[in-house]
């Protein structure tokens, strides 16, 4: 099945959600075609979608399939006005990894169109923000790696401590074995001796 084929399905039986996804994929496809109107056409109904839902990713990777193909048409204040609008979006701390690829974009399209300091200060935003990201990963590893030594000490403090407790107990066990067989030998001797003088006053 094509992905028109799911579309034709996702539209009478799925999802907005689900049909917005794949206009998108479907309009990304035109691009790599040359077919920039019918991209246009699909990533205007996936933007239109998302729009209704509030789906930022949604909106960002749908404006971003339009600029792509308003430039290729040469329509650039079109697309401007698109990528301008989804770097507001993007400001959203929590889709750093969208925005470096929205640079990426951004950077493209002032490029051809003549426009190199903003090229060049987007194409270094995007390198800005992908070390901003592999920081984060480093970080995050790190803290992981942190977590888990900490747990292993835990759980080797506490091993040490059950040992301790399992070798103290042992000990008390002993020792009381010990007394016991200490008086059992005191004893014995007492009767011992006790016999041994009943018997002498006995002769």
């Amino acid at each position: 099945a094509t992905y028109l084929d799911a579309l034709d399905l996702a539209e009478s039986s799925g999802t907005s959600y689900q049909v917005a996804v794949l206009n998108s994929n479907i309009s990304a496809v035109y691009i790599t075609l040359g077919q920039y109107h019918l991209s246009l056409h699909h990533s205007t109904k996936a933007y239109r979608i998302h729009q209704k839902s509030q789906c930022k990713t949604g909106l960002i990777s749908s404006g971003q399939n339009m600029a792509e193909a308003f430039m290729k048409l040469k329509q650039y204040d079109n697309a401007i006005q698109l990528l301008d609008s989804a770097l507001l979006i993007a400001e959203d701390p929590n889709l750093i990894s969208t925005r470096k690829n929205l640079y990426e974009t951004v950077s493209d399209l002032y490029s051809e169109i003549g426009n190199y300091k903003k090229a060049l200060e987007y194409k270094n935003l995007s390198h800005e923000t992908g070390d901003s990201i592999m920081n984060a990963e480093v970080a995050s590893q790190l803290e992981e790696l942190n977590i888990k030594y900490e747990t292993a000490q835990k759980e080797k403090r506490i091993a040490v401590q059950e040992l301790t407790i399992i070798n103290q107990k042992e000990d008390i066990f002993h020792r009381k074995q010990i007394t016991r067989m200490i008086v059992f030998i005191l004893l014995a001797l007492i009767g011992f001796s006790v016999g041994l003088t009943i018997l002498y006053l006995q002769e």
